[in-house]
């Protein structure tokens, strides 16, 4: 490795010296400097020596920040980049050298982390299938911390900011609208970054109460929960699977869409079997309307859309149509 040093030109003369003395002096304890683990200022040390001196790079490591400042002759600002994450001290020595060819060794030491983590609540109240409400989970830690979910559920969204008014770390946590009956869960694991410390891990279960209305047809998209109709009508079949008495309702015209039944009993194993009939679409435009299903005071709305029938020929081409029908 090539040895660095930087020369730093002039002297200080002390008071009670007189030329000729040769020395090499810091203000730095005698034990060096001593910072904390989660202390990233920068220390000045003073040095006075009788002649230029050098202060030596070689072998630095990257977590020391060593600088001379210019505007302060004799000041040498030294300090950490980094937190020290770790369960040992980070020790390094700063060499300087004189032109008269004397020697100063200046210890700088960042103590290791003194582990504070706790996540609360441990617990949180179960999301109901349909609540937008959120839960906040509250972090404090003297270490860098990540979160994920066990399951890596793409239902739950988890958001990590700082309160305004505290100014603690939290975790806030929503749950997307469930369609399912079964209730969906996962766990949200809050901890270190530094795998030295998942032994301070915190695990909280994560559960969505399921809905308690749910249709399903052979005719529906499985990613927008929409019924889709052909252009010529005809029956569509779904089914109701639902832990209370429900009826429902259509704001469709009764001229073009009917449904044979406007109620039923709770049943989730089997589903209640309901039918709409369309009349054609004799538009070309897409003709959407709603069901609205009713249990328990919960109301549960589906879209459904009858596709726009095919435009009618040109003028011209009917009239030909015809004459070639007549030949």
């Amino acid at each position: 490795m090539k040895t660095v040093f930087f020369l730093i030109a002039g002297a200080v003369m002390l008071s009670g010296c007189t030329p000729g003395d040769k020395y090499l002096r810091s203000d730095a304890p005698g034990v060096g400097i001593e910072v904390a683990a989660t202390d990233t200022d920068r220390h000045s040390i003073a040095i006075t020596a009788s002649s230029s001196w050098m202060f030596n790079t070689a072998g630095m490591p990257e977590w020391l920040d060593l600088r001379y400042d210019d505007n302060s002759s004799g000041l040498l600002w030294v300090g950490a980049l980094t937190r020290n994450e770790s369960l040992d001290s980070l020790r390094t020595t700063i060499t300087i050298v004189s032109g008269d060819g004397l020697r100063l060794e200046i210890p700088f030491v960042q103590l290791p982390m003194e582990v504070s983590f706790a996540v609360t609540p441990r617990t949180v109240e179960p999301f109901g299938p349909r609540e937008t409400a959120s839960r906040t989970l509250n972090v404090a830690s003297t270490l860098t911390w990540e979160h994920l979910t066990v399951g890596g559920s793409d239902w739950l969204t988890m958001i990590r900011d700082t309160d305004p008014d505290s100014g603690a770390e939290r975790l806030t946590v929503n749950a997307a609208p469930t369609r399912e009956l079964d209730p969906r869960r996962d766990t949200i694991v809050v901890r270190p970054v530094n795998e030295t410390f998942h032994g301070y891990s915190d695990s909280i279960a994560v559960v969505q109460r399921g809905i308690d209305l749910v249709v399903w047809s052979d005719a529906m998209n499985e990613t927008t929960f929409e019924i889709g109709i052909p252009a010529e009508g005809g029956e569509v079949a779904m089914s109701v699977f639902s832990r209370n008495a429900w009826t429902v309702a259509s704001d469709a015209s009764p001229d073009l869409i009917a449904l044979d039944i406007a109620e039923g009993e709770a049943d989730i194993e089997n589903g209640i079997p309901v039918i709409i009939t369309a009349a054609p679409n004799t538009t070309t435009e897409d003709h959407t309307f709603t069901l609205t299903f009713t249990a328990d005071g919960e109301t549960y709305e589906y879209t459904c859309t009858q596709q726009g029938g095919a435009a009618p020929p040109p003028p011209q081409e009917e009239e030909q149509q015809r004459g070639n029908e007549g030949t």
